[in-house]
């Protein structure tokens, strides 16, 4: 009787094993921790040390790498990404907002290699400046991913398991909308190209004749004196910022722009200042307060 009640109980045991999940001890320790309703917290010294560790989790993912983040700059962590797209990897993002088409943000980058990006939700887990979701495990973080944040001891938090089904869905209706804004082409530097890639012109009729003006008065100095006696009687050039050599009371003299030489023998025209003053406005201003003060002194006192 015994050996049959021993072998009864021993099959119960197992039809119940086999019924139950399976949990590993990584899970398990989840568990527990969440049990106790504490978060489990890991803070860094600085942001390289933050960087070192975000970097290994998300090499080390298997299945999918979601990141919503307020502002996202760090080369580093966008090329790890890439290389987790590479690795067959399901790689998603969230920006913010407000700075989503800064100059430094690696909005262009995303687009560019096909992962897919949107814009973060304003109610989207207001607490952390970023969060991530490496397979099934999500972590808050209190830094940006910008490279140039000066913050000390960031720190990253475990999510409990119960938050994990709530940020998926939230994350997957955010990252449908890819909405995401395209990014203004960086300033040209130097002459304007018109075959270049950014280049949109957008002026009005009404800047024409000023445009012109600009450039024929610019002509007119790189001209010689006979091409500029030549041009004004045939009325081309209307009016230069250069005076005569000898100028006379009838001609009118531009001493709103500055006087541009032509050679070291020619003198400027009249009302154009040449020397600097010897004393600035400030030492002036100081003098006339220092003679107020003076002549309040030497006034008789009108008191009885």
């Amino acid at each position: 009787m015994k050996s049959l009640n021993s072998i009864l109980a021993s099959t119960a045991i197992l039809a119940i094993v086999s019924q139950s999940p399976i949990l590993s001890p990584a899970s398990l320790a989840a568990r527990q921790e969440t049990s106790k309703g504490s978060l489990e917290q890991t803070t860094f010294q600085d942001f390289a040390a933050f960087r070192s560790d975000l970097l290994s989790k998300i090499g080390s993912a298997t299945k999918r790498v979601w990141i919503a983040t307020d502002f996202f700059s760090d080369g580093e962590i966008v090329s790890s990404l890439f290389i987790a797209q590479y690795r067959k990897i399901n790689v998603s993002v969230l920006l913010g907002k407000d700075r989503a088409t800064n100059i430094l943000s690696r909005l262009n980058y995303l687009k560019q290699n096909n992962i897919p990006v949107a814009l973060r939700p304003k109610p989207f887990y207001p607490k952390y400046a970023s969060l991530i979701l490496v397979d099934n495990q999500v972590f808050g973080i209190s830094s940006t991913l910008d490279h140039t944040n000066k913050a000390s001891k960031p720190f990253i938090e475990t999510l409990p398991v119960e938050q994990f089904v709530d940020f998926e869905h939230d994350f997957s209706e955010a990252a449908k909308l890819m909405n995401a804004p395209s990014m203004a082409p960086l300033p040209q530097v130097g002459r304007v190209r018109p075959n270049g890639r950014y280049y949109k012109p957008n002026e009005s009729l009404a800047k024409k004749p000023e445009r012109e003006q600009s450039a024929s008065s610019q002509k007119s100095l790189r001209s010689t004196p006979s091409e500029e006696a030549a041009a004004s009687t045939q009325g081309s050039i209307k009016s230069s910022i250069v005076p005569a050599k000898n100028p006379t009371a009838d001609t009118p003299v531009n001493t709103s722009a500055g006087y541009r030489y032509r050679s070291g023998k020619e003198k400027p025209g009249e009302g154009v200042p040449t020397k600097l003053p010897r004393t600035t406005l400030r030492q002036e201003l100081e003098k006339e307060r220092e003679r107020l003060r003076n002549s309040q002194k030497d006034e008789p006192s009108t008191a009885e």
